[in-house]
């Protein structure tokens, strides 16, 4: 009984762990998106994404926004700035 709940317990925490490091990662990732020119392919893997795809998917996920989308936002107000 004692080692299911440890085991239930070190589960629990792993799976917070791994939530976390991905937000983190995530956040990073959307700054690099809406503040740099940079291939959101090499983004992707400099945060730490084995695949764009599972970046992407990730990304959408969490900000119910595709990257290309955020980047387009950003250009949009830019140029709106501009004027």
């Amino acid at each position: 009984m004692k080692a299911e709940l440890l085991l239930c317990i070190a589960t629990a925490l792993r799976a917070v762990t791994v939530a976390f490091v991905t937000d983190a990662r995530l956040a990073h990732a959307h700054q690099l998106v809406a503040n740099t020119t940079r291939p959101i392919a090499d983004i992707a893997f400099a945060s730490g994404f084995g695949s764009l795809t599972r970046f992407n998917a990730a990304f959408q996920t969490r900000f119910a926004r595709a990257p290309r989308e955020i980047r387009g936002a950003v250009a949009v107000h830019a140029t709106d700035r501009l004027r």
